[in-house]
């Protein structure tokens, strides 16, 4: 060390003990200050596409997607009746829709149900030439039959008759009609559902309640009639937290003011959905806040049981606290917000950053046991333990910041806020450490009586047995890296997107079968350029759908499944009204009771006219039309996906992907895209972030040892804690996932760093000095590590599981970690004390 460095300490310790007040009330000054600053500019953000690179294709198109057709969630009211009462549910609709439509200028539409008259009259536009011809030929042949019914095996093929004793090989209608044809014609599902019920194939309801009201089916009301909802489309999305709050307080307001109860006893009413997220960033928030807590509480309490005294508790809170709201505030400097990532970063500095501290303090104490005065004592340990402190820290942030090698932001993010709030650990324990011993020395002076147990070399028999006890840690140390490698390649990935997400809306409606079979609440959004495109775009689509019935696309709509082409209309108008002609002609007149019903149904059909776009219901048109007008550029796909698989998620956002549009722009749309993105990402940087790390750790390690034996060493021991890990995560099941991977650097930067503290303490001991080493080095990177565990387990209580995943394998990490630095480390410490001794030169 320079003797520049030297002076500099002496004159700063000399400063400390003169003005101790002073520099620690101005210390705690500038901490407020930063507090109060973090407090007014820092915001909880828990989309995941602000974390994506920019440019990242499912994040640009739903920026597409919200710029040409507005948000694409609804605001969302359910109404829930335990009595399943259809007809109360239904004025429950219309007293909320009436007062939304009057009161709330931001709404730009209300919906509480779905007309599907429109598709009744026009059902056999959506029908492809050879099927109509069929229809056509069928009905001619039943009017021979009707005319001849007095000829002998002549029957009616509309009669009442028992099944038995009917005619082989006789046609009907239902022979003519294909339960599942709407679907593979890739019709929309209001018009498969009146085809369904023209020809009695609708599929049987539910047993265990009554089926809606014939006159409710319209309605946004699930079929046992115990659930409906009230859609509503708002100017801003749900993403924007301070409308997404305001937009629940006034729809709870609102809730309130009609007073369910008074429409009806059992009445349940909740605002659900998309606009309650902003629940879900109080709940992170509150995650934060609840793992600081237990973290900070967890640490006071072990570093009491280590040290039994309140000295060491000021001595690390007060630099840590200090640190703590300066990061805050350096935070909402570069970024303006906390993310899912970085939220916790307090509780993370609890367990690293104290470290710091207690070497220092810890160190301080040996020197007054020693006999030095306070002042002399508090230099010594700076210029002792600083190198040390540097190259544990820089270590550390080194194997945070190769994050930054990644292509996921919220890991660079995480790298950066977490490299510099160590930084400032540092720094701050260096700076406040100082003054705040003086000015406890002040009020009660510190004097310690040497302890014999230091002062008393120890014998040579007690060197044996020490030796004995490092040869048989080694070969434990192995055993456990043996057993560890034969279980770490079971240790896998985590696809589950439910063991990733954070607490739920809190909403208790389930309200899905409201909403409709054939809809989702997060469709994937075609967004093409043209009409023609979207209109080879749909070709494909319905090529696909009847050729691959494995396919992952479950339905479309486009403007070409609401709307036929209109020379295909012209077209199927001559047929329609050929089957018009037939239908009316008087020999079928004489068909009574239900058939005479499905008659007079299908002759409605035939009246219908051509149409276009602007014939369709408003809330049908709503579907492909865009804010400024657009109608036909764009198109929804409904899955057969589980939202939460991202394996599946992946697949059929490549089959999407893959669609061919002649070389112009189609960008695909979807919330689900997202999080599939950023798992790939995540996965595809695992490996590098590992490799990185490590390599950055070998340099930096090469770097203060200066040595190629000791680094090796040094890396090998942190080598066999990884291993033992991954040996431990593959056995019980742990996966790696989104947010664990992060725990990876800081696990290898902490274990790393006991390894060196125990390196730098044991350098100057000597053969007979491991025993030594283990009680005063040894006693503080025990203290550092299990601070550091204690720091990381308040995630194990907050409610986000991708959070409380990080707590698991950063404790379990750094928990092996000094396992495997206090079982392998004494022995090759002493090997290399006995090279020095033997004439090997410094290790």
């Amino acid at each position: 060390m320079s003797n520049l460095w030297q002076k500099t300490i002496e004159r700063y310790v000399r400063l400390s003990f003169r003005r101790p007040l002073l520099l620690v009330s101005a210390a705690l000054a500038l901490a407020a200050g930063c507090a109060w600053y973090a407090s007014k500019n820092l915001a909880v953000v828990t989309d995941l596409s602000t974390l994506l690179p920019e440019g990242t294709a499912s994040v640009a198109a739903l920026d597409e997607s919200k710029r040409r057709i507005g948000s694409t969630d609804f605001f969302t009211i359910a109404i829930e009746s335990k009595s399943k009462d259809a007809r109360a549910i239904a004025r429950m609709q219309d007293a909320l829709a009436a007062c939304i439509e009057s009161d709330w200028p931001d709404a730009r539409w209300v919906q509480v149900g779905r007309d599907t008259a429109f598709f009744r009259r026009h059902a056999l536009y959506y029908l492809p030439d050879e099927k109509l011809v069929e229809l056509r030929d069928l009905l001619d042949e039943e009017v021979i039959r009707q005319s001849s019914k007095s000829l002998p095996g002549m029957v009616n093929l509309l009669d009442d008759e028992p099944e038995e004793s009917k005619g082989a090989g006789r046609r009907r209608l239902e022979d003519w009609y294909e339960a599942d044809l709407p679907e593979r014609l890739g019709l929309p599902q209001q018009v498969a559902d009146e085809f369904h019920g023209f020809f009695g194939r609708a599929e049987a309801g539910p047993s265990d309640g009554p089926s809606l009201p014939p006159d409710l089916t319209g309605r946004l009301i699930g079929p046992l009639g115990d659930v409906g909802v009230v859609l509503v489309q708002l100017d801003a999305p749900s993403t924007d937290l301070d409308y997404a709050r305001q937009a629940l307080e006034r729809g709870t307001r609102l809730i309130d003011a009609i007073d369910p109860a008074s429409v009806a006893a059992d009445l349940e009413v909740e605002v659900v959905g998309a606009y309650r997220s902003f629940k879900e960033v109080d709940a992170v928030a509150g995650d934060g806040a609840l793992a600081t807590g237990i973290s900070v509480s967890l640490v006071l309490v072990l570093m009491l049981a280590f040290f039994r005294s309140p000295r060491i508790i000021a001595a690390v809170i007060v630099p840590l606290a200090c640190s703590g709201a300066a990061i805050l505030a350096l935070t909402a400097v570069v970024y303006g917000r906390l993310t899912v990532l970085t939220v916790f970063v307090l509780a993370m500095l609890a367990g690293m950053g104290i470290d710091f501290g207690i070497h220092l303090y810890g160190r301080l104490l040996d020197e007054v046991r020693a006999g030095r005065d306070t002042p002399a004592a508090t230099a010594h340990s700076l210029r002792i333990c600083g190198p040390a402190l540097l190259a544990a820290a820089v270590t550390t942030i080194a194997a945070l910041l190769t994050l930054l090698l990644g292509h996921f932001e919220g890991f660079k993010e995480f790298a950066v806020v977490a490299g510099l709030g160590l930084g400032l650990c540092l720094i701050l324990t260096l700076l406040i450490v100082p003054p705040l011993v003086a000015l406890m020395h002040r009020i009660v002076p510190l004097r310690a009586r040497p302890s014999r147990r230091d002062a008393i070399e120890p014998t040579r028999g007690r060197r044996s047995r020490v030796t004995v006890l490092a040869v048989v840690a080694l070969g434990a140390g192995l055993l456990l890296t043996g057993v560890a490698a034969w279980f770490a390649p079971r240790v896998e990935f985590e696809y589950d997107f439910r063991n990733l997400r954070g607490p739920g809306t809190g909403a208790s409606i389930r309200y899905g079968r409201a909403i409709g079979h054939d809809a989702s609440t997060t469709p994937a959004v075609l967004l093409g350029a043209s009409r023609e495109q979207m209109r080879d775009v749909h070709e494909q689509l319905l090529e696909r759908t009847e050729r691959d019935p494995d396919s992952r696309i479950k339905s479309f709509v486009t403007l070409r499944t609401f709307v036929p082409p209109a020379e295909d209309q012209r077209r199927r108008q001559d047929l329609i009204r050929q089957i018009g002609a037939i239908a009316s002609k008087p020999a079928l007149r004489r068909v009574k009771g239900e058939n005479r019903r499905l008659l007079d149904e299908l002759l409605s059909m035939t009246d219908a006219e051509p149409f276009d776009h602007g014939d369709l219901p408003a809330w049908a048109a709503r579907v492909i039309g865009e804010r400024d007008g657009e109608v036909g550029r764009i198109g929804h796909v409904y899955a057969r996906v589980k939202d939460w698989d991202a394996i599946s998620v992946r697949e059929l956002q490549r089959e999407l992907e893959s669609l061919e549009t002649g070389g112009a722009p189609l960008s695909v749309a979807c919330s689900s895209f997202i999080l599939s993105d950023v798992i790939a990402m995540v996965q595809r940087d695992g490996a590098r972030l590992v490799l990185s790390a490590s390599a950055a750790l070998l340099v930096i390690l090469g770097a203060f040892t200066r040595r190629p034996l000791p680094t090796l060493i040094l890396v090998g021991a942190i080598g066999c804690a990884a291993l033992w890990t991954a040996g431990v995560m593959g056995l019980f099941g742990i996966r790696l996932g989104l947010y664990n991977l992060i725990a990876i650097p800081v696990v290898l930067g902490v274990g790393i760093d006991g390894a060196i503290h125990l390196y730098h303490g044991g350098r100057d001991l000597g053969r007979g000095g491991i025993a030594r080493n283990l009680r005063t080095t040894g006693k503080l990177v025990t203290a550092s590590s299990f601070t550091t565990i204690a720091g990381f387990s308040g995630l194990l209580f907050v409610s986000h599981q991708g959070l409380k995943t990080i707590g698991v394998l950063a404790g379990l990490g750094v928990g092996l970690s000094w396992l495997a630095v206090m079982l392998l480390l004494p022995f090759a410490l002493s090997r290399l004390a006995t090279r020095r001794s033997s004439g090997g030169g410094q290790p």
